[in-house]
């Protein structure tokens, strides 16, 4: 085989993850040049860390890969919404659990599907409530 003297394509995930920082379009071709499903979607997911475009997370095949992709560009994005993308119940449990530790977001409470986790959110709620009404009178 005798190689082209224009600048080589890509060929690992981690350049490809590169080239998407500023030809998203190209990377994404690439992605999809794997024949491995799982593959091609870790690929397209390492796009959406570089872009924090949620739209790159409908491309993905894999429900668990995708669900992945929605919860990291939930929190690169600082919107909890995309957490209701997530189909796994435990995980988007855990995408809005993200909200509520590390953004007082408590509005999040009442989509929690596991009842403990829930349970916890309303009482952290509570402190915090408690909590800004001290700092408030002092």
């Amino acid at each position: 085989c005798k190689k082209e003297t224009n600048a080589p394509a890509p060929e690992t995930i981690d350049e490809i993850k590169e080239l998407a920082k500023s030809y998203p379009e190209k990377a994404l071709t690439q992605c999809n040049n794997f024949e491995i499903p799982n593959l091609k979607d870790t690929c397209i997911g390492n796009i959406l860390e570089v872009q924090k475009n949620k739209n790159y997370c409908v491309k993905i095949g894999n429900a668990d890969i995708k669900n992945q992709c929605y919860s990291t560009v939930a929190k690169l994005t600082n919107d909890n919404t995309l957490c209701a993308e997530i189909t796994n119940d435990g995980l988007k449990d855990a995408c809005y659990m993200t909200f509520v530790l590390y953004n007082h977001d408590y509005s999040v409470c009442g989509k929690i599907v596991n009842q403990a986790q829930r349970q916890s959110c309303e009482y952290l709620r509570q402190l915090y409530n408690i909590n800004q009404q001290q700092n408030a009178t002092q």
